[in-house]
C-alpha cells in the first residue's frame, strides 16, 4: 500500500452486537485486537452503546472541575455569584454538552448521575441551600 500504513499497535475494533461470541478481523493480515469499549475523539463508545462509560467519564470529569468551585465560593468572602455563574458555565456546562446527543440513547438513571453532578455545581455557584 502506498502512503497508508496501518499502525496495528493503535488499532482497535469495536463490533457493535448484543451477541457474546468472539468476532475476529484482519486487515491485510494483520490480527486486530476487539475490545469492549474505546475513546474516539473524546466520547466513549461500549458494544452496546449504552453510554454507560462515557457518562461515567463525565461525571468524574465534572467533579475535578467542582472542587475549584467550592474553593472559589463562600459567603463573606468568596467569589462573586456572577463569577461562579461564568465559571460553571466554562467548567462544567462545557463538558456535559460536548457531545449531548448521546444522552438520547442513554438510561434515565445515567442522565440523573448526570443532573445530580450539575446540581451540585449550580449550588455552589448561586449559594442556594440543597434542598
Amino acid at each position: 500500500m502506498l502512503g497508508f500504513k496501518i499502525s496495528s499497535e493503535k488499532m482497535v475494533a469495536l463490533p457493535f452486537t448484543n451477541g457474546k461470541g468472539e468476532v475476529t478481523l484482519a486487515v491485510n493480515g494483520i490480527w486486530i485486537k476487539c475490545v469492549k469499549a474505546t475513546k474516539f475523539l473524546g466520547m466513549i463508545f461500549d458494544k452496546r452503546l449504552t453510554w454507560n462509560a462515557y457518562i461515567y467519564y463525565l461525571i468524574t470529569k465534572c467533579k475535578k472541575c467542582i472542587n475549584p468551585m467550592r474553593a472559589l465560593s463562600g459567603k463573606h468572602w468568596g467569589a462573586s455569584q456572577q463569577v461562579l455563574l461564568i465559571i460553571y458555565r466554562a467548567l462544567i456546562w462545557s463538558i456535559i454538552d460536548f457531545q449531548s446527543m448521546a444522552y438520547n440513547s442513554t438510561s434515565a438513571m445515567q442522565l440523573v448521575r448526570l443532573d445530580t453532578v450539575q446540581c451540585e455545581a449550580l449550588h455552589i455557584s448561586t449559594g442556594t441551600m440543597h434542598r
